[in-house]
């Protein structure tokens, strides 16, 4: 069922619900599958807890014993990097080579998980697990807890790597070269809870490499995997096991790296990176004095609703809206969106929403209309769920507006093209412009 939410702060009372027969309408205030919207909310909780400029620190401390250990924690995740050449990879070996030249001798390295429960839910899309917008969520994520998959013609065969390098994973190249385009097919696959990569199908021999991004079943000891591969392909041998540790009182810090917050927000909003919205979430709950579980990332997000008089009837089960059991209205998010025009944050905020018809997840919508250049939100879609919250400014003031449909044999493409055709007829209503009614929602294909 389509509702829509559209407010003007100018006019608190103006406010323009889904058009069409009433069987296409959800109650005022009815909470529904949020989908990737889920990451505004759980923005709200975490940007309450934290400016915008905030910074995080990830530590390494080592252990000065003859079998020393190296003990890393996060509080959130590090950017996103590439594979080996990344700053942080650099970074990384940088600091062990000096503790190393320090007389620590490194035998074992442990990690210590600041981020307690499981990684994902149950009831996530368990037929999506291996792709990367289901990235589980762990307190050190590297390369977005995905590994790269690199497929690319070579004389006359089609090889494919990982990276980065990461001795934990197997895979099976099953894919052959074709020279017809129309037989360029590939799949690449991952078994849950399996290490195992099989790329199959054809890939034509003409054309440029591809790389494709395969989730990890397991943040820590992946991160742990290819952190060993790192030094050893500087020169440092790390033998022994890979396990989870503890900090220990005896650990002397060896290095510190720092990001902003305000660097993870284009990634959050721009990219609709679900990861972010997850670990971010968390980490704010921990702040909050909670454990930094699922449960209690949920009840952070919805703290937040209700202090501002929200959330009713609403479920937040995690900080990427992957679960169908997530519930939210529209009204809880244009309450955010509310929120964000007083909060000091505000700027940030909106800079890190795709921008219509440029960049994003809206780059290709309201391509040639008024509302290109204009127009900021964050779209979300899961299977049978799409929404779009954002605003504008309009003639006369801001426009704020949420818009979600889900539900059995909702339509996506026909509800999306319905919205966005709505939205431009309200700014050209507000500015004054002739324009027809918009179109119902039954006409629309809804």
């Amino acid at each position: 069922m389509p509702s829509v939410t559209t407010r003007r702060p100018a006019a608190p009372g103006d406010r323009l619900r889904g058009a069409g027969p009433d069987r296409h309408r959800a109650a005022p205030g009815a909470a529904t599958g949020a989908a990737s919207a889920h990451p505004r909310a759980s923005l709200g909780g975490v940007l309450r807890e934290f400016v915008a400029a905030a910074s995080f620190a990830t530590l390494f401390a080592a252990l000065p014993s003859p079998a020393a250990t190296l003990l890393a924690q996060a509080p959130a995740p590090p950017p996103a990097g590439e594979s080996g050449g990344s700053p942080l990879a650099r970074l990384f070996a940088e600091a062990l080579a000096d503790a190393e030249r320090s007389g620590i001798p490194l035998e074992t390295i442990a990690l210590r998980i600041e981020l307690p429960d499981r990684s994902r839910l149950d009831e996530w899309p368990r037929d999506q697990l291996h792709r990367w917008y289901c990235a589980p969520s762990g307190a050190l994520n590297l390369n977005d807890n995905c590994i790269d998959v690199v497929i690319a013609p070579s004389g006359g065969r089609i090889e494919v790597s990982l990276r980065p390098q990461n001795a934990l994973y197997s895979l099976e190249n099953a894919i052959s070269a074709t020279r017809e385009r129309a037989r360029h097919l590939y799949a690449v696959d991952r078994a849950v809870d399996s290490w195992k990569i099989r790329v199959s199908g054809r890939f034509l021999a003409t054309a440029p490499a591809r790389t494709e991004w395969i989730t990890t079943p397991d943040p820590a000891l992946s991160f742990l995997g290819a952190w060993r591969a790192l030094l050893a392909a500087e020169g440092i041998e790390v033998a022994g096991e890979l396990r989870i540790g503890k900090r220990h009182a005896a650990a002397v810090r060896v290095a510190r790296i720092e990001h902003r917050l305000e660097e993870t927000l284009p990634v959050l909003l721009k990219n609709s990176q679900n990861l972010y919205g997850d670990c971010l979430l968390r980490v704010a709950n921990r702040v909050k004095g909670g454990d930094g579980s699922f449960a209690g990332a949920g009840a952070t997000a919805l703290a937040f609703l209700a202090e501002r008089g929200g959330g009713e009837g609403a479920a937040v089960r995690d900080g990427s809206g992957l679960s169908p059991r997530n519930r939210l209205s529209c009204a809880d998010l244009v309450l955010l969106l509310e929120h964000a025009e007083r909060a000091p944050w505000r700027a940030r905020f909106w800079e890190a929403l795709p921008l219509a018809g440029v960049d994003g997840t809206l780059e290709k919508r309201f391509r040639g209309s008024a509302l290109a250049g204009r127009l900021r939100g964050k779209t979300g879609h899961l299977a049978g769920v799409t929404g779009l919250a954002g605003g504008w400014e309009a003639k006369g003031g801001a426009v704020r507006f949420a818009a979600l449909t889900g539900g059995r044999g909702a339509k996506v493409g026909p509800f999306r093209d319905w919205l966005d055709a709505l939205l431009i007829r309200v700014d050209a209503a507000l500015a004054g412009a002739a324009t027809s009614a918009p179109p119902p929602a039954q006409a629309a294909g809804l």
